[in-house]
Parts: C-alpha cells; sequence; structure tokens
C-alpha cells in the first residue's frame, strides 16, 4: 500500500491556524485524516491511497508513496489520451483537480473522458464521486467561458460495450454492477481500514522550523495550468468568479487597510506578497489557489474579492499593487506603520493613553 504522507510546510492551516480549510479530512472516507487543534493529523496507516485528498488539497501537500501527478500528467499529453480511469492512474480520479481537467484538455486539444464506470462498484465512491462530479464541471466552466470547445465528458460504459453511443443515467450505470461485486468491495475496503495501524502523525512532530513556514510554493497543478493558458483565445468574455473556485482577484479597501502583513504572510504560494516598511501589497492573480487563509487573518476585513475574472489576467498576468502606503517607524517601539502625523504608532499611543489613565493624568 502506497504510504500516505503530508508536508506540513504545504499545509495551509501550518501558516494560519485561523484558516477554514478541511477540505481533506472531509473527502477522506477511511479516517486517515482528522483535523486537530494545531492542524492536520493523519495516520498513513489508515489510508486506502485512494488519491482523494491529492485532488482536494489547494496546495498539493499531499503524497502517495511512488505515485506522482508530476510524472503521470506530462505522459497523458504526450501520448495524447483520450481515456483516463482509476485503473490506469491506480489512484481514484479525485485526484485530478480542476486545474489538471483543464490544463489536459487545453493541451490535448480534444475531450478528455473520464472512466466512471468502475465508480458503480466502488466502495469510496459515495464520497469520491461527488468530487470527481464537481471537479468536472468546474473545469468544465472554465472551458466553455474560454470559448474552446473542448470538454471533460465522462465514459459511463465499459469500452466493449462503446457501440452504444447512449449515455447511461446514474441509475441506469448502476444497475449494470453486480451487487454481490459491490459488496465484496465494501467488505474489503472495512477489513483494510480496520486492520491498518492507528498511529497519527501530529504538526509538533513534524518538527517544522521558521523558514520553512515562511517559504512559498506553487503546486505543480497551477504551473501546468498557467502553461496551458497559451492554448485558449486572447478574445472573448470576462470569467464569472463564482463559477471558478480555485482562484480569485483581490482589491483592497485602502482606507481600512493597516498594513499589518498578516495576509501575506500567511499565503501558502506568495501569491499575495509585500515589503511592510515600503508600504506595498501586490497580487498576482494566477498564484491564487482560492485557499482563503488570506481573508480568515484580515482583521478589518479590508481584502475582498472580484465578482469577475478580466480574460487578461489569464492571457497576459502583471503583478497588481493592490495598495501602497507611506510608511514610518514607530519612534517608541521601532515597528512600522502608517504615517498619520503622528510620531507614536497607534499601540503605542493607546498603551500611553492607558498609562496616564492609570496614574491619573
Amino acid at each position: 500500500m502506497a504510504r500516505l504522507r503530508l508536508d506540513y510546510a504545504r499545509c495551509v492551516l501550518s501558516t494560519n491556524r485561523q484558516a477554514a480549510c478541511r477540505a481533506c479530512v472531509d473527502i477522506c472516507p477511511s479516517g486517515a485524516l482528522r483535523a486537530e487543534e494545531r492542524g492536520i493529523a493523519y495516520a498513513p496507516g489508515l489510508c486506502t491511497a485512494c488519491g482523494g485528498c491529492l485532488g482536494a488539497c489547494p496546495t498539493e501537500a499531499f503524497s502517495l508513496g511512488e505515485f506522482s501527478l508530476q510524472a503521470f500528467i506530462p505522459v497523458q499529453v504526450a501520448e495524447k489520451t483520450e481515456v483516463i480511469g482509476c485503473r490506469e492512474m491506480e489512484v481514484c480520479l479525485g485526484a485530478l483537480a480542476p486545474e489538471y481537467l483543464i490544463g489536459l484538455a487545453l493541451e490535448l486539444g480534444h475531450d478528455l473522458a473520464l472512466d466512471l464506470f468502475p465508480c458503480a462498484a466502488c466502495e469510496i465512491a459515495e464520497k469520491l464521486l461527488p468530487q470527481i462530479e464537481g471537479f468536472m464541471a468546474t473545469a468544465n466552466r472554465f472551458l466553455e467561458q474560454s470559448g474552446v470547445g473542448q470538454r471533460i465528458v465522462a465514459l459511463e460504459m465499459e469500452r466493449q460495450e462503446q457501440e452504444s453511443t447512449k449515455r447511461l443515467s446514474r441509475r441506469e450505470l448502476f444497475s449494470k454492477v453486480n451487487v454481490k461485486d459491490a459488496l465484496r468491495a465494501k467488505q474489503a475496503f472495512d477489513a483494510k481500514v480496520a486492520e491498518g495501524d492507528e498511529t497519527f502523525t501530529t504538526p509538533e512532530d513534524a518538527g517544522l522550523r521558521g523558514e520553512q513556514l515562511r517559504e512559498k510554493h506553487l503546486p505543480f497543478r497551477r504551473r501546468f495550468f498557467i502553461n496551458a493558458l497559451a492554448n485558449i483565445p486572447a478574445e472573448g468574455k470576462d470569467f464569472a468568479a463564482a463559477t471558478i473556485p480555485f482562484i480569485t482577484a483581490k482589491r483592497i479597501d485602502k482606507a481600512a487597510c493597516t498594513n499589518c502583513a498578516r495576509c501575506y504572510q500567511v499565503c501558502p504560494t506568495g501569491a499575495l506578497h509585500g515589503e511592510r516598511l515600503k508600504g506595498s501589497i501586490f497580487f498576482d492573480f494566477l498564484h491564487c489557489v482560492g485557499c482563503g487563509s488570506c481573508h480568515t487573518v484580515c482583521e478589518p476585513a479590508c481584502l475582498h474579492q472580484e465578482s469577475i475574472l478580466a480574460r487578461s489576467r489569464f492571457i497576459q498576468p502583471e503583478r497588481e499593487r493592490l495598495a501602497s502606503f507611506f510608511m514610518r517607524q514607530c519612534g517608541d517601539c521601532g515597528m512600522p506603520y502608517i504615517n498619520d502625523g503622528e510620531p507614536f504608532c497607534p499601540r503605542c499611543r493607546e498603551m500611553d493613553a492607558e498609562a496616564r489613565e492609570l496614574v491619573g493624568f
């Protein structure tokens, strides 16, 4: 069995305990992942190597033994593949995040079919199939708005039955599967989980250092997606942000922003970045993975998402300056703050006012 590994330095919760991301825990069918106060804990012995967490994690913090999407995806492009199934991948199709599906369709230049027939007898389909279908829907919305003809389609019949062009409904698909086969698969899955080692690895076990947490990592799925964008037409309509959850465009309400730097400190990919002393916050649109971590730490709630994603952002990406401030260093604590004409930062002024009130001045 492939051994599950979690690179805590890439996990959103490693840099931001306030982050709402629990996608890996929600998709895991075997209980190998759980959310704790300090982050995600995982038990390799309980993992059934389904690969669902590979697709769910926005930063690709998980890996499974020798299986590598970074190796698998280029082969599919080179071979001009038309159908991908779990039997070829040896992990669930739920590992193929929307960026992979979009990138494959754009690079291949034709429809890509996902073989969903095995899902009918699969013991993890109840959890993983909705993820697969959701990823397909997201990919197709992007492809449609891109103006290309390729789509991600479901192959819901065995290859020897493809003489019929009729698409099977979910009810018809499941009726074609032997109930005994499905039951045996479920029993085998339950036995595998029951025999697994329930020892969990925790964030504390990782022993991460500060410099590791400050490193920024752009997932391979995003690099593949960015390269594939060269295949979409330059002319066309803009994109509706609500239909593309794996990326966001942002703006800052400068009047409310304190330039505290938390948003770009917790950003796992470096999409948001800046230097506080220089008073600028920048944003690289195509590096955003939509994890939402930056929004959870913004106390004045001045960071907002745009409802429309301009086509030019995908065709000719540029680093945006979201906000700039004239900074100065506090004459007391030395910390930088937005210059408002006062020699001391707001926090030192607040502490000074409290002290004066205590002693009666």
